[in-house]
């Protein structure tokens, strides 16, 4: 059974960008039930329910504990989500980031493709939503960005470190899968980082890295 959210408490301010001098740190609000995937990354609870915690008076208190716990464990799962409706998602997503400190000007992210406009359905009720990126292959047949690569390892990233202002928390919802395979792997950055040897991480610390992503412009043009 899933620990019951419903307990009366004060709404958490959101932290402002100036004042944050040190991590944040969790509250413990959250109710137990969870995992840690692997000993570097991952965090998972099989049984909380995204919807109740944005139901909950607690909600705020909730959701900052959860956006320290995603930038420390690198990502999170949540099995089985039944009642997360889209507009909750978009919601969560922006209180993950305003809570933790992001600034007032940053909003919920626009895919630079703007798929609301090239009318790919986020239900099958054929919605249309830019906030939402869907991934899917007959979108990437249609846009010409099937990998041309043998081996999917090629395709590692990160999401939209070429934009200004990168995202700061993503949420990935699963509606169709296959039987099996297509399953995403995440790795840890940090902990790709702290293998490096001394002298390369130096070398490493004294570069600059521009980031563009050609393969969207081009699409965008079509």
């Amino acid at each position: 059974m899933t620990p019951s959210l419903e307990t009366n408490s004060e709404a958490v301010a959101p932290v402002a960008i100036g004042m944050i001098k040190e991590p944040l740190k969790v509250s413990g609000a959250l109710p137990p039930g969870y995992f840690e995937v692997t000993s570097i990354i991952g965090r998972e609870y099989p049984t909380m329910q995204l919807s109740e915690l944005m139901n909950s008076p607690r909600r705020d208190e909730f959701i900052r504990d959860l956006a320290i716990i995603v930038s420390e464990r690198g990502v999170v799962f949540f099995r089985n989500q039944k009642d997360l409706t889209v507009s909750m998602q978009k919601e969560f997503i922006d209180l993950l980031g305003r809570l933790s400190g992001k600034p007032e000007t940053s909003g919920i992210h626009i895919h630079p493709l703007l798929e609301g406009k090239r009318d790919v359905g986020i239900n099958d009720a054929g919605d249309v939503d830019d906030h939402i990126s869907v991934i899917s292959s007959k979108l990437t047949r249609k846009l010409h960005l099937a990998s041309r690569y043998t081996f999917a390892s090629k395709g590692w990233h990160s999401d939209m470190t070429f934009e200004h202002v990168p995202s700061d928390y993503a949420i990935l919802k699963m509606r169709k899968v296959p039987p099996t395979g297509g399953d995403t792997i995440w790795a840890s950055g940090y902990e790709m980082y702290d293998r490096l040897s001394a002298p390369y991480r130096r070398f490493l610390e004294g570069l600059t890295a521009k980031h563009a992503n050609p393969d969207f412009q081009a699409a965008a043009a079509r």
